[in-house]
């Protein structure tokens, strides 16, 4: 199964926008990285070329990517919810 992976940083106005946004909705992501204090961001930030937060990414059970949100964007969020399946 597919598997969302929310990558966000403290202090991240954005970030704390879609925190709400996604509660507002009932969704939920399967992983958090915080980029600035989780050990083994760094690898994750590089493998999935992270360049801003808040980014959600999909992956697939290999960890491969199938598609990824950049920002607070709350129609394309529930698109990427609903691929997930």
């Amino acid at each position: 199964m597919a598997k969302i992976i929310k990558f966000e940083q403290p202090n991240c106005p954005q970030c704390r926008i879609v925190d709400g946004l996604m509660k507002h909705l009932n969704l939920v992501q399967d992983e958090k990285v915080d980029i600035v204090c989780d050990e083994g961001a760094m690898e994750l930030i590089e493998k999935y070329n992270i360049k801003s937060t808040p980014t959600l990414i999909l992956v697939d059970n290999e960890g491969n990517l199938i598609d990824r949100v950049s920002g607070a964007n709350k129609d394309a969020i529930v698109e990427l919810f609903a691929k997930r399946g």
